[in-house]
């Protein structure tokens, strides 16, 4: 089989249960959002579908990208994919010293701060300069304390209402999934959409929207079509017809149901629990609820306080200790991470900003050992991303030292990562030193 050869497209009337699909790496950087950076590839291929009029699947420069690497194995998967996008999202994340797109860390363990003096920090988790004291998180650019809260807002179907395919440009071929449901959520950021049955988990996210408004008492989302092939569909086993492609304008082949939630920040849950060792003839430790209070949102710097929620006034009221001494761990939950002006705005509500997003997508792709397509033109865009520039065989680039000493790599999509990330790991150093 030459590499990215489609067989017979896929025949459809698989229900919509997910019996055979396993959900896919949940990441920051959305696979469309990935595709449309990259721009090598047509939309619906990119998500394993065609059209036979205005996507059709001629050939090798036509093929589409397959859901698993073991359904099509000369070509990368969009699994694989996913699973660079994260190891890229992380390393960036950790070499910038906070998470550089908005997300829930939840149970963070920390060791209660504790000067090498003990006398130097006094009762009830007061410094010396009489400031109650603080911790820096691990995720930075914290928003608050809390944990992931998700409200069902409703289900939509083809069948019951609130999910149909439609036409929106008139040519005669669905190429929208449009959901209508009432909610009482006013936030239109915090509705999201999900595969039926899998509770909100966010590696079924459906993202994102082409639109996403309140219309009267509904919201409303406008979707790509092709973000609605059903997955089991999408993960089908090949046969001896080869790997096949998927047509979205067939609706057999589509998501009969979607479920729709507000996810929000739950701070009526405990953000943060206290430990002491509770002594030698204990095999427990003696814990207490508490809550955070932001300090330094830029610096991720939190305040972990003992208290108890009270559900009658809406506030948590301040404890004291339940030992009588500082404790020894804290374990925090919060919201944090780095957002988009577009997001701050509410032009988008994608969060992650395009200087992070372009350099996750730049290492992501330097660091697949196959290209998505057979195709020559895309074969040499994936090539030059995974040129490796320490490398000098007949040919030498005009790089300096700094640049390939980089933390990430020496290929050419993590140098260009490197050297976009370069001017804002300068402001921020810049901005830390003055604060």
């Amino acid at each position: 089989m030459t590499q990215g050869t489609i067989g017979t497209p896929i025949v459809p009337g698989v229900g919509t249960g997910l019996l055979v699909a396993q959900p896919l790496p949940a990441t920051w950087l959305a696979l469309h959002r990935y595709m449309r950076i990259m721009g090598v590839v047509a939309p619906p291929h990119f998500f394993g579908s065609y059209n036979a009029t205005v996507f059709p699947v001629s050939g090798t420069c036509d093929s589409v990208v397959p859901r698993h690497g073991w359904q099509l194995r000369d070509v990368a998967s969009r699994e694989e994919i996913l699973n660079e996008i994260l190891l890229a999202e992380q390393e960036i994340s950790t070499e910038m010293g906070f998470n550089i797109s908005l997300g829930f860390i939840t149970n963070e363990l920390h060791q209660y701060p504790k000067p090498y003096e003990v006398l130097a920090v006094g009762a009830g988790g007061i410094g010396t300069n009489n400031l109650e004291i603080s911790i820096p998180v691990g995720g930075g650019y914290a928003v608050e304390g809390g944990v992931r809260k998700l409200e069902l807002v409703g289900a939509a179907s083809t069948g019951g209402g609130g999910l149909e395919y439609t036409d929106e440009d008139g040519d005669g071929i669905a190429e929208t999934a449009k959901v209508t449901i009432a909610t009482s959520f006013a936030n239109v950021c915090e509705h999201k959409v999900y595969v039926s049955d899998v509770d909100g988990a966010p590696e079924w996210e459906i993202r994102y929207p082409k639109k996403k408004y309140i219309s009267g008492a509904n919201i409303v989302f406008e979707f790509d079509i092709w973000l609605f092939i059903n997955p089991d569909i999408d993960a089908r086993f090949p046969t001896i017809d080869q790997y096949r492609a998927i047509d979205f304008s067939d609706t057999g082949n589509l998501l009969a149901s979607v479920d729709i939630y507000r996810e929000s920040v739950d701070n009526t849950q405990a953000s943060v629990r206290f430990f002491w060792e509770a002594g030698a003839d204990s095999g427990s430790l003696v814990y207490q609820d508490g809550v955070l209070i932001v300090r330094n949102h830029t610096l991720g710097e939190i305040i972990p306080r003992p208290a108890t929620y009270n559900a009658d006034t809406g506030v948590w009221d301040a404890d004291n200790w339940v030992v009588g001494r500082d404790p020894d761990q804290v374990r925090i939950s919060y919201y944090a991470g780095h957002v988009s002006q577009e997001f701050l705005n509410g032009v988008s509500c994608d969060p992650m900003s395009e200087i992070y997003a372009r350099a996750v997508a730049y290492m992501a792709t330097a660091r697949l050992t196959r290209s998505i397509c057979g195709c020559e033109g895309i074969l040499q865009f994936f090539d030059s991303m995974r040129v490796d520039l320490a490398m000098v065989s007949g040919e030498s680039y005009n790089i300096s030292f700094k640049d390939l000493d980089n933390p990430f790599g020496t290929k050419y999509g993590e140098v260009k990562a490197w050297r976009l990330l370069g001017k804002v790991s300068r402001d921020k150093q810049v901005e830390v030193a003055v604060i």
